[in-house]
């Protein structure tokens, strides 16, 4: 961890005893940080389970204590993995000063009323209730009908209040006093219980119905249930009151070990109804497992009991299926412990037979029982993941070993998401620490392993670099392939190498090209000084024979020798060759975004190479001559554009054209002392700046034909200043703006954008004119582009914008909903300064309407 989070660490350890909760603020203030370094390290203090989130406003981060006394949750099978972000929001909620309102989401039979169950004992064990609390249960759905009646169960109703009530009583909150009410299905509640219900929420306090007098007091915690999508079932306001959202998953999402579990927790469960033995063939476990469920673990229950009655009348039950010849059990007695858990098999790899595995297909349909395995025997053995490496590593070589994992992955572009690492990393630790690989007897043809070539490439790596076996490697890169290769992480298919001059020039370029688009593209071949080129052709060669390339072989290189390899390479590739001379990282990144998006050979090779040629620029401080000055809110590359339109028409012995960061520019507006521009002439700019002392050009005014350059006839002749004033407007179109893009396509571009602005045209009322229209597709392309690059502006807010904060957050919401198909696409995540660069482009637009 960094300095800064152990001083957050340390800071919330000595309060935490006299605080509640913290927020980024308080944090920012207490430790002197930036309010932004401040949530950061608090998220990853909730990634790493040291601080639990509430989703209030502001967020509320709530120090979660390691040492509790109840074991309520451990009986519910994924407490300790799929679902352990879920069970520690279930914990804040208990443990939150006179808790908070949960609501338990999930298909019919996800196990939603069992977790409520659990929540409530789980408050007993740890003194948060009373052990003589009650836990109260109303169905909503059974009132759904009759809201008038569903209010007089849930608040009480006094005498009078409908036809029928003779008495005053009491409701089922008041029965739940001191303890949980459970409202199932909740969304069958009307609006107007809604607003009763997140009013005791507020103040707890509550009316009977027929009672418009007497307030009554409530101490009762809220646990919800519904099947339905909440946003659209429940109102904003009720919604609101809720802070605290868990989702259970369908049967069939879960993780295949928990599948597992639950099948066999559920046929222990009836050995204790039934008190006998029970022996399941694993032919059966498998398929329950793997079946779908429309009523989930619910319908799997019942599945299993009706499984369990039909062999009722035998001593010991047996369940197999009919004329299988599988002989391996599982055995559910009743000495099991008493826990629940089914009994464990002494060794599931023992069992784990792969003798029948004879083709790479065959490992394949495997793979997945074979990881299983793997996890189970390291479960059964220590417990847990977290036991065995803490028994068995030094916390060093964990996080060295995960740390290396990363780096492969990154350096092939694969992203890994943290469950796919944490999968990977056990299997690598389980290799390392048992002196045992599942026999492979497998041996790949020709085809098979030129199909398989990255896979079987990223295998060898991984193995090579973190496992010390030299007998049995070869199985285990086999294994490993498999489980790569299952996942289908590498989407392109013609294989692509970049071979260079230097120690570490290609296999750099090749890595940064793999990260920008994450995808396996190319393979790097260094070629060090001290070697020939000979030897480096020699290896690509031997690389070339064990790949696929009927469908094609793309090869970067860089100068001298290297550029005559096809000569050596060209008998050995089935498919087209393209060979690209003087390769530069745009690119690299051109062609590896056409590999990845599975683009035609053929189109491949009509690449146009000009764009990638060298150009010269040199910039220096602002001009001692007279000069125009060009600057952009959406970015300097707009104004590069206009200043190189701009000097192509304009004298330039006579005047210089310069551009200058927007941002800069207002700061130095905001100085008494303007000499910077003492020989300034004019400003162009977009949009327009309220600024008296330097004379400022609008570029809209350009476009739209109110400024005809005139004032510049000294330094423009008349005859030129209509063509520059044309090559501004066609700057300022979709054609002039798509002609600016590197490697985005220019037609998909436009129309993604299109769908943006009409989202917000739509969304604030309001009519976005053709000018700020392609300023937007100006910068929102470019932004893109930038940010594929790692290119992308991520500051501080300006004052512009961090003075109408309310009004920014608000539109920032919406903006992450607009742009959500645009950065699943592009997978990018849009830093906030560049909604604050939108934000300031409509911002006019949108406060007319207001």
């Amino acid at each position: 961890m960094d300095t800064k989070q152990n001083k957050i660490i340390r800071y919330i350890r000595d309060t935490q005893e006299k605080t509640e909760f913290y927020t980024a603020s308080s944090i920012s203030t207490a430790l002197n940080i930036s309010r932004n370094n401040a949530s950061h390290h608090l998220n990853r203090l909730v990634e790493e389970g040291v601080l639990t989130k509430i989703n209030t406003r502001p967020t509320k981060f709530v120090y979660k204590e390691n040492q509790e006394s109840s074991q309520a949750f451990e009986g519910f099978i994924g407490y300790d993995s799929s679902l352990k972000s879920s069970i520690q929001k279930c914990k804040a909620a208990v443990n939150y000063p006179k808790g908070l309102p949960l609501m338990l989401r999930g298909e019919s039979g996800t196990g939603k009323s069992y977790l409520a169950s659990l929540i409530f004992q789980y408050a007993k064990d740890n003194g948060v209730i009373p052990p003589q609390a009650p836990f109260v249960v109303l169905n909503c759905a059974d009132y759904a009908n009759n809201p008038e009646l569903l209010s007089s169960v849930l608040f009480g109703h006094i005498k009078g209040a409908f036809t029928g009530a003779e008495t005053d009583k009491k409701g089922l909150i008041d029965e739940a006093q001191g303890g949980f009410l459970f409202l199932d299905e909740v969304h069958n509640l009307s609006a107007e219980n809604q607003e009763k219900l997140f009013l005791l929420i507020d103040s707890q306090k509550f009316r009977r119905l027929g009672d418009n007098d007497n307030w009554q007091s409530s101490d009762v915690r809220l646990i919800m249930a519904t099947t339905e999508e909440i946003t659209s079932s429940l109102l904003t306001t009720f919604r609101r009151r809720i802070p605290l959202t868990i989702t259970l998953p369908k049967f069939t999402d879960r993780p295949l070990i928990e599948r597992h579990e639950l099948v066999l927790a559920l046929f222990q469960s009836e050995v204790k109804k039934v008190k006998k033995t029970i022996k399941v063939s694993y032919e059966i476990i498998e398929e329950l497992e793997k079946s779908q469920y429309e009523g989930n673990v619910g319908e799997l229950k019942n599945e299993i009991k009706v499984m369990v009655a039909k062999h009722y009348s035998q001593t010991t039950i047996v369940i197999n299926k009919k004329g299988s010849s599988d002989q391996r059990y599982q055995l559910f007695s009743t000495e099991t412990a008493s826990d629940g858990q089914a009994k464990k098999s002494s060794s599931l790899l023992e069992l784990a037979d792969t003798s029948a595995i004879k083709n790479f297909q065959g490992l394949l349909n495997s793979i997945e029982n074979l990881v299983f395995n793997i996890h189970y025997c390291i479960k059964q053995e220590y417990g847990s993941y977290q036991i065995f490496i803490e028994n068995e590593f030094e916390g060093s070589q964990v996080e060295y070993d995960r740390d290396l994992v990363k780096k492969l992955f990154n350096q092939r572009g694969i992203p890994l998401e943290q469950v796919e690492l944490d999968k990977l990393i056990e299997l690598l630790h389980f290799f390392q620490r048992f002196d045992y690989v599942y026999p492979l007897s497998i041996a790949l043809n020709t085809k098979e392993r030129m199909q398989l070539h990255k896979y079987l490439r990223l295998a060898e790596t991984v193995v090579s670099e973190l496992l010390v076996y030299t007998e049995k490697a070869d199985q285990l890169v086999l294994f490993f392939a498999a489980f790569f290769y299952k996942k289908k992480i590498i989407t392109s298919i013609i294989p692509a190498v970049i071979a260079m001059h230097g120690f570490n020039n290609a296999t750099s370029m090749a890595a940064m090209a793999n990260q920008l688009v994450n995808d396996y593209v190319y393979d790097g071949f260094d070629l060090p000084l001290e070697l020939s080129s000979t030897q480096l052709i020699e290896e690509i060669v031997q690389y070339i024979k064990q790949i696929d390339t009927t469908n094609g072989l793309v090869v970067f290189v860089d100068m001298g020798s290297l550029e005559e390899m096809y000569v050596k390479i060209t008998p050995f590739v089935e498919g087209d060759l393209l060979v690209l001379n003087n390769v530069s990282s745009a690119a690299a990144l051109d062609i590896a975004l056409q590999l990845k998006a599975k683009v035609p050979m053929n189109e491949i090779v009509k690449v146009d190479t000009t764009k990638y040629t060298v150009e010269k620029r040199y910039f220096e401080g602002l001009s001692q001559k007279n000069n125009i000055l060009v600057t952009c809110l959406s970015g300097e590359g707009i104004a590069i554009k206009v200043k190189e339109i701009l000097s192509h028409y304009f004298d330039h012995e006579k005047i210089e054209i310069l551009t200058m960061d927007y941002k800069n520019v207002q700061q130095q507006f905001k100085r008494e002392d303007l000499t910077i521009f003492k020989n300034t002439i004019a400003i162009f700019t977009t949009p327009s700046i309220n600024e008296q002392r330097v004379p400022i050009v609008n570029i809209e005014e350009i476009v739209n034909g109110q400024e005809t350059l005139e004032r510049f006839a000294s330094v423009i002749a008349e005859e030129k200043r209509k063509d520059c004033i044309n090559e501004i407007v066609k700057l300022f179109t979709i054609e002039g703006a798509t002609a600016r893009l590197t490697f985005l396509n220019p037609e998909m571009v436009v129309n993604e954008i299109e769908e943006v602005i009409i989202a917000y045209e739509e969304f604030y009322d309001i009519e976005i004119q053709s000018f700020i229209r392609i300023n937007l597709f100006l910068h929102l392309s470019s932004m893109i582009e930038r940010i594929l690059r790692h290119d992308e502006i991520d500051e501080e807010l300006s004052p512009d914008v961090l003075a109408q904060k309310e009004k920014f957050d608000d539109f920032l919401g919406f903006s992450k909903l607009v742009f959500s198909k645009i950065r699943q696409k592009y997978n990018i995540q849009i830093p906030k300064s560049e909604f604050g660069m939108v934000f300031q482009l409509i911002n006019e637009l949108i406060s007319k309407k207001e």
